[in-house]
């Protein structure tokens, strides 16, 4: 099974290896140095960092289009009941703009008593 790669605990593994590292200079890999393992770290960090400005930005413009949809949806629905109350609740231009025909409503069927 996939392990989650979410910046936190992709983070926290990797500072508990740069530790180890830094504790044990004798530990090495090929292309792979404490120095350079750090270096990747902190770019990772002020990726993550530039990232959660840019979703803090992006908060009041999606509050402002929330209540763009809202008022057009409230619009919508206003405006579909003028043309249900204009040319009726059985006409093709209330079903153009999105109504259900009177006619094409599901009946109901009442249960017969029970004894």
């Amino acid at each position: 099974m996939a392990r989650d790669l979410s910046t936190g605990s992709v983070l926290a593994d990797a500072k508990m290896l740069l530790d180890l590292m830094k504790k044990h200079p004798e530990f090495t890999l090929k292309d792979f140095t404490t120095a350079t393992f750090e270096a990747e770290i902190t770019k990772l960090e002020q990726r993550e960092t530039a990232l959660q400005k840019h979703r803090q930005d992006e908060v009041p413009l999606l509050n402002d289009r929330n209540d763009q949809l809202k008022a057009v949806r409230t619009a919508t629905t206003r405006a579909r009941s003028g043309v249900k109350g204009y040319f009726g609740p059985d006409s093709s231009e209330y079903e153009q703009v999105g109504g259900t025909r009177a006619s094409e409503r599901k009946k109901p069927v009442r249960k017969p008593p029970t004894p």
